[in-house]
């Protein structure tokens, strides 16, 4: 894993999750923040997969998923017995590892990321 956050990704992320704390209090808007939260932690997650490959340094930086990282982590998963019997010989899934990836991440960063909306 990469030893830092994609900053555009984790402010994005940021972003739509701001608004999603803002909206849970608002009248009938439950249902847009969900929706925002759910786009914010997805942008976090892929964040911790994903690399630059466009206007490095600039604004509106852009980035592809890193799928040898991908690889890497699903291996590791298989490695340490955590993927379930039914999927050891499936590969890697972009769509599988996140979940997974966010809850092997560091307790702190993910609590301080559920903790905005309690």
């Amino acid at each position: 894993m990469q030893q830092h956050l994609m900053p555009w990704m984790v402010e994005s992320a940021y972003r739509y999750l701001t608004a999603a704390k803002h909206l849970k209090h608002c009248d009938n808007m439950l249902p847009i923040a969900q929706t925002n939260a759910a786009l914010g932690m997805e942008i976090l997650l892929k964040s911790f997969v994903s690399k630059p490959n466009g206007n490095l340094g600039q604004v509106f930086e852009t980035y592809e998923l890193d799928y040898n990282a991908i690889k890497a982590a699903h291996e590791h998963l298989k490695a340490a017995d955590r993927i379930p019997t039914h999927r050891k010989n499936e590969s890697a899934d972009k769509h599988d590892l996140m979940p997974r990836r966010f809850h092997q991440g560091a307790v702190s960063i993910r609590e301080r990321c559920l903790e905005r909306f309690r």
